[in-house]
C-alpha cells in the first residue's frame, strides 16, 4: 500500500476535500489536473456524466506523465 501522505483526491466541494483530509489524512485539491500531477495511478472515480469533462481536464497531464489509469466508473470503458 501507499502511505496517506502519498495519497491525494480531488473534489470540487470545499466540504468534501474538508471531510477526506480529516477522516483519512490525504491532501486534496478542487482541480483534478492538480491531484494528478506526477501520479504514478489515478483512479477516476467519478458518475457517468462528469468522466468527459474529467477526461478532458486531465489529459494534458496524463500526457505528460503517463500514469497508470484505473477507471471504477459504471458503463464507462
Amino acid at each position: 500500500g501507499y502511505p496517506a501522505q502519498s495519497l491525494y483526491a480531488a473534489d470540487p466541494s470545499h466540504e468534501k476535500q474538508t471531510h477526506l483530509q480529516n477522516k483519512y489524512h490525504i491532501k486534496t485539491f478542487a482541480a483534478n489536473a492538480e491531484a494528478i500531477h506526477n501520479a504514478e495511478i489515478v483512479v477516476l472515480a467519478v458518475k457517468p456524466q462528469a468522466a468527459k469533462d474529467v477526461v478532458l481536464e486531465i489529459a494534458e497531464t496524463c500526457r505528460n506523465f503517463a500514469p497508470l489509469i484505473i477507471s471504477i466508473m459504471a458503463g464507462i470503458s
